[in-house]
């Protein structure tokens, strides 16, 4: 079912004819998404855990750790409305096609928000930012509105952390290869 939901956003941008601006932005692969949820498995099998993808694109990514997982909740947020509509449309269609197995993605949230100026993260215990194009303003007001004992995996360093762990393993991302950033907010 995970290789499909991935597959299906493909075949809905075809039937949709939906082009979005930055098209080509990255996304996590299927292997990508996996690697992450063995990598940071005691933190995404968490059914009190509440999972963030800020800048969720058409939701693939929330969609299967919410599938694949125990986390509590899961939720995209993404400020392109075409690629959010995208997300909601791909997320009722495999409820209507799959009923019983699609019963954690009763726990998936899309928010059609700018991740910067409206969002209350204050319930994340984990959240995936590709900040590879992100300025260091942006980057720091996300920083901020980190909570404390939070899991932050990013594809860029924050500029706020002195000692991040070495780069993980290989993820996989649509346009690249590459490990990711984690750390542990504490202020």
């Amino acid at each position: 079912m995970i290789e499909e939901l991935y597959h299906s956003i493909e075949d809905a941008r075809t039937k949709y004819k939906q082009s979005f601006p930055g098209d080509t932005y990255g996304q996590l692969s299927v292997k990508g998404t996996d690697n992450l949820i063995k990598l940071f498995n005691a933190q995404l099998n968490n059914p009190l855990g509440v999972f963030y993808d800020l800048g969720s694109g058409p939701g693939h990514m929330v969609m299967h750790i919410a599938l694949a997982t125990t986390i509590g909740k899961s939720v995209g947020i993404e400020l392109h409305k075409g690629r959010h509509d995208l997300a909601v449309n791909t997320k009722k269609e495999v409820i209507e096609k799959y009923k019983l197995k699609a019963e954690a993605l009763n726990k998936v949230e899309f928010l059609n928000e700018n991740f910067i100026e409206t969002t209350d993260l204050s319930d994340a215990t984990v959240i995936y930012v590709d900040n590879t194009i992100m300025s260091k303003k942006t980057v720091d007001i996300i920083y901020d509105k980190i909570p404390n004992n939070t899991l932050v995996i990013s594809c860029r360093q924050f500029a706020n952390i002195d000692n991040y762990p070495p780069r993980t393993k290989m993820i996989h991302r649509n346009y690249s290869t590459n490990g990711v950033f984690w750390f542990i907010k504490n202020k």
